[in-house]
């Protein structure tokens, strides 16, 4: 059993780690978990469900971690870019040069790869446009502004300084109502999935219930999907 759950364990933290290849690591770890429930009698059908869900779970916490550094780091990015851009007015040279600097893991990633696609490419459309694809709302604003700014020949240090004025009047109040909405979603994960461990059980020990169920394929199928959709929604609903 503990073998089981460490090797579970193993392919989550390269899940965490590793996030190019997060989706072909998750199908391994579904993969690697099957095989284990066929294989070994230890690994029962609630032990499977976990080992199932453990790399969603670590997705889903991995994302809201990065979205708290990235909401940590925004003023000391915004700064920063603001303090390069008085002694260097290009915009592109001033974030090239904010990356070494800003503390945001997660700020640094995402400059590196502007940066990189920036210099593969010889423009920076495709690396604005790799950017219009960021989860974070705000810093992909950020970046959309910075690419009119660019296409305008405006003045990218005002810009900077506009919207690190504006992200100190407004995130105070926005983080709160976020925190409380990660919460409430990260409990609801949890209380569906035990949910789902407990109605197994249920139905396991109770041979009329399931007997009930049998006979009424339609019945059992709706509300199967009902359920899934619940999840659905819950999981495509954003935080913004």
């Amino acid at each position: 059993m503990w073998l089981a759950l460490t090797a579970n364990a193993a392919i989550c933290f390269m899940v965490l780690g590793e996030r190019c290849l997060r989706v072909p690591l998750i199908a391994l770890s579904h993969i690697f978990a099957v095989l284990l429930y066929l294989a070994a009698e230890f690994i029962n059908f609630q032990m499977l469900l976990i080992m199932l869900a453990a790399p969603y779970f670590a997705k889903f916490v991995l994302d809201i971690l990065e979205q708290q550094d990235i909401e940590r780091g925004m003023i000391d990015f915004l700064n920063v870019l603001n303090s390069r851009l008085t002694v260097d007015e290009d915009i592109i040279s001033a974030l090239d040069k904010t990356r070494h600097i800003v503390v945001s893991k997660s700020i640094r990633r995402v400059l590196d790869e502007f940066i990189v696609t920036t210099r593969i490419s010889c423009s920076p459309k495709l690396a604005f446009h790799k950017m219009s694809k960021l989860k974070n709302p705000y810093l992909r604003y950020i970046f959309l502004n910075i690419e009119n700014v660019l296409d305008s020949w405006g003045d990218a240090r005002e810009l900077v300084q506009s919207l690190e004025n504006e992200y100190i009047s407004v995130q105070t109040e926005v983080n709160k109502g976020r925190a409380e909405l990660q919460n409430d979603k990260l409990m609801t994960y949890i209380g569906l999935f035990l949910v789902l461990v407990t109605s197994y059980n249920v139905f396991s020990a109770d041979s009329q219930m399931t007997q009930y169920y049998s006979e009424r394929p339609l019945l059992a199928m709706i509300l199967l999907c009902v359920g899934a959709l619940g999840a659905v929604i819950l999981a495509r609903t954003k935080i913004i």
